[in-house]
Parts: structure tokens; C-alpha cells; sequence
């Protein structure tokens, strides 16, 4: 079985992978693009937010270029 090393993830970071279940994701989700943009997105101004959907759209794209 291969490890998260391979992914380039650290097993001394956590449960690589896990952070999709945490409360945060949950409260993240909602502000995902789809094939249109979500309505929270829309009416957020809050920096955090953006950042957190930047980093999260440019490991989306990093891991399927891995998978081609």
C-alpha cells in the first residue's frame, strides 16, 4: 500500500487527506465553484475565504495532473 509520501503529503502533518473531514471543510464546501458560482462566494468579502478557496482550486488542479 502506497503512502501519502508519494503524494507529497507528510504522515507528521496529520492524516493526510483527513482535513476533508473536518469542521472546517464543512463550513468551506459552501463556498466551492461549481459549474456556477456559488451564491456565498458572491457575497463574501471575507479575505480568508478567497485564500482558502485559491489554495483548495490549486491542489484540486496539482492532484488531477498527478492522476493524467
Amino acid at each position: 500500500m502506497g503512502g501519502a509520501e508519494e503524494w507529497g503529503e507528510s504522515n507528521r502533518e496529520g492524516c493526510p487527506g483527513g482535513w476533508y473531514r473536518t469542521d472546517f471543510w464543512a463550513s468551506f464546501a459552501k463556498y466551492r465553484r461549481g459549474n456556477s458560482e456559488s451564491p456565498y462566494l458572491r457575497s463574501c468579502d471575507d479575505q480568508l475565504v478567497f485564500e482558502a478557496l485559491e489554495y483548495y482550486e490549486a491542489q484540486s488542479e496539482r492532484h488531477l495532473r498527478v492522476l493524467k
